[in-house]
């Protein structure tokens, strides 16, 4: 049996996992291969291809976060901070026998219902839905939505030291 992670608030390295791990417990998404966005693992790229056999994917994307209140001898908080949950359907592999039979959009919709209000243990807020959009692709169905929260690291004390002399 796996040992549960321990991930200390901030940690921004972990939260599209934790988001992804989420995600992976909704029974309704059951056989739907969740990804996190890092194409430099070659397993990433494996269960890449394996996902798109199926025809469905759900990719969570790293955060991206602004510091609308910057201040140098202070917390580093990430108040303005944006995670996105892509899902791709290829609809002829999708429908087919061997594809999952779900639908792009539910999908999408479960995952937005399973993450608005979850806080993962790196967020110092719970996600919050800002909505959804259809990317444009000629051959797949694309949704993607995005959610907000708020992220905060520990200030360092070793850069107060170095800005006072």
């Amino acid at each position: 049996m796996s040992q549960p992670i321990h991930i200390e608030r901030g940690d921004l390295s972990a939260i599209s996992e934790q988001i992804a791990a989420e995600l992976r417990t909704v029974s309704a998404l059951q056989g739907v291969t969740v990804l996190v966005a890092d194409p430099v693992e070659l397993a990433y790229e494996i269960d890449k291809v394996v996902a798109q056999a199926k025809g469905l994917v759900v990719l969570v994307e790293s955060p991206t976060g602004n510091n609308t209140k910057p201040a140098v001898f202070s917390a580093l908080r990430f108040d303005d901070v944006t995670l996105a949950v892509t899902v791709t359907e290829d609809p002829t592999a999708n429908r087919a026998a061997t594809g999952t039979g779900l639908h792009a959009l539910r999908v999408l919709a479960e995952a937005m219902r399973r993450l608005h209000g979850y806080r993962p243990a790196a967020a110092t807020q719970m996600l919050s839905c800002r909505g959804f959009t259809r990317l444009e692709d000629d051959s797949l169905l694309v949704y993607r939505s995005t959610f907000g929260t708020a992220i905060s690291l520990g200030s360092d004390a070793d850069l107060r030291e170095r800005a006072a002399t």
